[in-house]
């Protein structure tokens, strides 16, 4: 399956699990949360991806082939882009590559792609058609359920909650109750999951405030990610 050490943390990772694996130590340094057991620091200049190196050195292009991802990294793994954009249980980080939409037409990882609007098209804001601003608003957007799911803690999310989503809001008996609205404190984030992967879930992110059986089924738990 490709395992190879992660260079930040040291933990052996499969290459299918590399790209979702590195988006969270990027996502967490976006939100500067701080993490334990890191044995090498996250480069804070244009992360890579798959390794944490920084790119800015061009040891690890990025391109978009066949509507895969292809990079000339160590630790790189072919994925279908289209695929690892959408958040799963299993897989929520979004952090792929997509092509500047303005006059550069470089591709980025999403997560760098906000730095680099900033330092390469200062007042693309002012620049730019409605159109290019919204679809470059819903290609970079990052769910409340990405972050939950990649171990942000609440204070440090940016994210709003999705008001239509059953599975993330607080939990009171045996209903879940709506999320807060915008401008109050967030909720948190609330995952069902069997109580096997509870325990993994723990030992993976160790960001698990709380958990509690919501009596429905004894074998699956509600957890509480701070």
């Amino acid at each position: 399956d490709g395992r190879r050490r992660c260079r930040v943390c040291n933990k052996d990772v499969a290459g299918p699990d590399r790209q979702n694996h590195m988006g969270k130590h990027i996502m967490l340094s976006m939100r500067q949360v701080a993490e334990k057991n890191i044995t090498s620091p996250l480069a804070t200049e244009y992360p890579c991806g798959f390794c944490g190196n920084s790119m800015e050195n061009g040891s690890c292009n990025i391109e978009i082939k066949h509507g895969k991802a292809v990079s000339s990294c160590p630790d790189t793994y072919q994925f279908l882009v289209s695929a690892a954009s959408k958040a799963s249980g299993t897989h929520p980080c979004t952090n792929v590559p997509m092509r500047c939409p303005l006059a550069c037409n470089t591709i980025q990882w999403k997560y760098n792609m906000e730095r680099h609007l900033a330092d390469q098209h200062p007042d693309w804001q002012e620049t730019t058609s409605r159109d290019i601003k919204d679809k470059l608003s819903a290609d970079l957007s990052i769910s409340h359920e990405e972050e939950c799911r990649l171990g942000v803690p609440d204070a440090a999310r940016k994210s709003q909650p999705d008001m239509s989503v059953e599975s993330v809001g607080p939990v009171t008996g045996d209903k879940r109750t709506p999320t807060s609205p915008a401008g109050t404190p967030r909720a948190p984030c609330v995952l069902r999951a069997s109580r096997r992967r509870v325990e993994e879930f723990v030992l993976e992110t160790g960001s698990v405030e709380s958990t509690a059986t919501t009596g429905r089924d004894s074998e699956s738990e509600d957890v509480f990610i701070a």
